[in-house]
């Protein structure tokens, strides 16, 4: 009998160990999920500016777009809780020359255009991973870029990101002014790849001006334009940033 109410006894405790415990844990989970404000990084301008600045500064790599070469690629980052763009890598490929081509676009708009708003958990900025898709369809490239599908926009035949850091000198009295932006240089590539007409088509102060000409002035020779496979002259602009640590 003695050992039957023992018994008795462990089972109730049991039974309230297991209620307590249970209730507890479901108070947490609650509490969890009403306090947790999960939000993702935004681009400044949103998700439809970010997609539009990509198309505009792709330039289709010349063999797939004469070859009709379509596809998606998907370029994933890491926003930090400062807002700025790390470690971008492709996550989902195409083909090689379509994949270096998002991979260059993305981190070329994101040197441009730096500032997103970051993630945040539970009130506080956090480092998020997120992802941008980078479309190539070559009917809407001719129709954006002028060009028709037999034809093939001019391609420098050098790392152009490369070519521009490696050259830029920030000149002494925009850094000590702290001024800042991107400057749009427009120019002409003739049959044979050289360059010339060199212009300034959005200016942010003189100094920041002429570097931006010294540079592009300095390019060796691109791959010129063709239309109906032969080379044409064709005008081109490119940004050229200015930003400061």
């Amino acid at each position: 009998m003695r050992h039957h109410l023992h018994l008795l006894r462990y089972i109730l405790l049991l039974l309230v160990l297991l209620l307590v415990g249970s209730n507890s844990y479901a108070q947490l989970a609650a509490d969890t999920g009403s306090n947790a404000v999960d939000q993702r990084p935004v681009f400044d301008g949103g998700d439809k500016k970010l997609a539009s600045l990509v198309q505009h500064y792709i330039v289709y790599p010349q063999p797939a777009l004469y070859d009709s070469v379509e596809g998606t690629v998907v370029v994933s980052f890491i926003i930090n809780e400062n807002g700025v763009m790390l470690q971008p890598a492709i996550s989902r490929a195409a083909t090689g020359a379509l994949d270096t081509e998002a991979l260059r676009v993305v981190k070329l708009v994101s040197n441009l255009f730096p500032r997103w708003a970051p993630g945040k958990h539970n009130g506080v900025n956090i480092s998020m991973w997120d992802s941008v898709e980078v479309v190539f369809n070559v009917h809407a490239y001719e129709v954006s870029h002028r060009v028709r599908h037999t034809d093939i926009w001019p391609m420098p035949g050098f790392d152009l990101n490369k070519f521009i850091a490696g050259n830029l000198v920030y000149p002494k009295k925009a850094k000590e002014n702290n001024v800042q932006g991107t400057v749009n240089v427009k120019f002409l590539i003739n049959e044979d790849g050289s360059l010339s007409e060199f212009s300034v088509q959005r200016p942010v102060s003189p100094e920041l001006d002429a570097e931006a000409l010294r540079i592009v002035r300095k390019m060796p020779k691109w791959n010129p334009g063709r239309k109906n496979r032969q080379p044409v002259k064709t005008y081109f602009n490119i940004p050229i940033p200015f930003t400061l640590p």
